[in-house]
């Protein structure tokens, strides 16, 4: 009891598993060559009735493809325990780790398609509903971080060569029944056949490529990178050989496409056959047209037509210029903590002393000799010379325009006089 405690312990350091789990999945497994019989059975029954051989084949055909799925996934298992047992003899049920989990990966489908076997063998209403034929081997199983065993390759090599030996078998029994049957055999199922044919002369080269890349680790030339590329090939064969042996009797089911089986690593498991979806490159954008020269002499004629009139530009008529002067003297005059009064306009007091023949009349008109000082006033502001607190008398706002009973010549005298005494006073030093 202690030896083999050690024994496992030291197995677990180096990386190794016990097989009792593999060895109960496969003697679970040994009901299948009594339900694959029964089903065998059938088919020779149905011919011995008279019915044509793809018929008999046709009636019992998804019943046919899960059993045999699952007998080559028990070849599978049994081809990798047989080469790790040659390889080490002295490791007798324990296995590497790497060999372990692909062994148990195919073990856990070997139930699942035992069940639809015999369901489908015994409906006749029978549907797939699960499952999508043709069913795919694996998943493969590859650590990333641990070199490919060589007992782990032999045991793929061997699986390889018993599942081409075993499909070859199969194919060659359905044509036989062809040729012996006296009826004409219809074009869909001999133009099937030959597909058959063809897939197996692929599986066939995939197998002797991935022999002869293993073959080189017994010249010590074998890389990492080397041992990957022939475990592919062999996969690639492998599940050209499981797809035909189901598909012998189903010439309705199309054929998939055949691509590289993606391997799963260790840290994935136990979820067996994760599906890689491939990844669909978006068609590329079209390019748009280029749009046409533009006709340059069209262009020409166009400018030429629209060409009218130079439009006046609108213009904001100018103010005038005694209004601005007064909003000046209005602005400044805010500015002063006492209101004022507005200073008279020039032109109305113009206006008022060429309309009055008298200019001695009180409240009426300045005398000539106060008009320097009243230009000053307006010049200098209307704040000047006014006190603190001081406001200025109103004057009433004289008559615009010529008095209707004045002269007219003493209208120019006075005009004259006035103008005369105005420039007198500006030019005195």
């Amino acid at each position: 009891m202690g030896q083999w405690f050690q024994r496992l312990l030291g197995g677990a350091k180096s990386g190794m598993a016990n097989t009792a789990t593999i060895q109960g999945y496969l003697r679970a497994a040994s009901q299948i060559e009594q339900v694959w019989q029964q089903i065998d059975d059938k088919v020779d029954e149905l011919i011995g009735q008279g019915c044509p051989p793809w018929e008999a084949y046709a009636r019992t055909g998804y019943a046919l493809a899960f059993v045999r799925a699952c007998r080559l996934n028990v070849v599978f298992v049994q081809e990798l325990l047989k080469a790790d047992t040659a390889a080490n003899p002295a490791e007798t049920g324990n296995l590497p780790k790497i060999t372990y989990d692909q062994a148990l990966a195919l073990c856990e489908h070997i139930e699942p398609y035992i069940e639809e076997a015999l369901k489908a063998a015994t409906n006749p209403q029978y549907m797939l509903t699960t499952y999508r034929l043709p069913l795919e081997l694996g998943p493969q199983i590859r650590d990333a971080y641990q070199r490919i065993p060589r007992s782990h390759l032999q045991g793929i090599i061997g699986a390889s060569q018993e599942m081409r030996e075993w499909t070859a078998g199969l194919l060659a029994k359905y044509e036989l029944a062809l040729h012996a049957t006296k009826l004409a055999v219809p074009p869909q199922v001999a133009t099937h056949l030959e597909k058959m044919k063809s897939e197996m002369e692929l599986g066939d080269f995939h197998l002797r490529t991935g022999i002869d890349m293993v073959g080189q680790m017994s010249l010590g030339q074998s890389t990492d990178e080397l041992n990957a590329r022939a475990e592919g090939f062999l996969w690639e064969a492998m599940q050209g050989f499981y797809t035909v042996s189901q598909l012998i009797a189903l010439s309705e089911v199309p054929m998939r496409p055949a691509r590289q089986s993606t391997p799963v690593r260790q840290q994935d498991r136990p979820s067996a056959a994760r599906q890689v979806h491939p990844t669909v490159e978006p068609p590329p954008r079209p390019i748009p047209p280029m749009p046409p020269a533009p006709d340059m002499a069209a262009l020409f004629n166009q400018v030429i037509a629209g060409a009218g009139p130079a439009q006046k530009s609108t213009m904001h008529p100018t103010e005038d210029v005694s209004k601005l002067f007064n909003q000046v003297i209005a602005d400044v005059g805010h500015t002063q903590e006492t209101p004022v009064q507005p200073a008279s306009d020039v032109s109305a007091l113009f206006d008022q002393v060429t309309a009055s023949p008298e200019s001695k009349r009180e409240n009426t008109v300045q005398s000539p000799a106060e008009m320097p000082d009243l230009l000053k006033q307006v010049t200098n502001g209307p704040a000047a010379g006014q006190g603190d607190g001081e406001q200025p008398a109103p004057k009433k706002k004289p008559t615009l325009g010529r008095q209707p009973n004045a002269p007219k010549h003493i209208v120019e005298d006075t005009t004259q006089n006035l103008l005369a005494d105005i420039c007198g006073e500006q030019t005195e030093p």
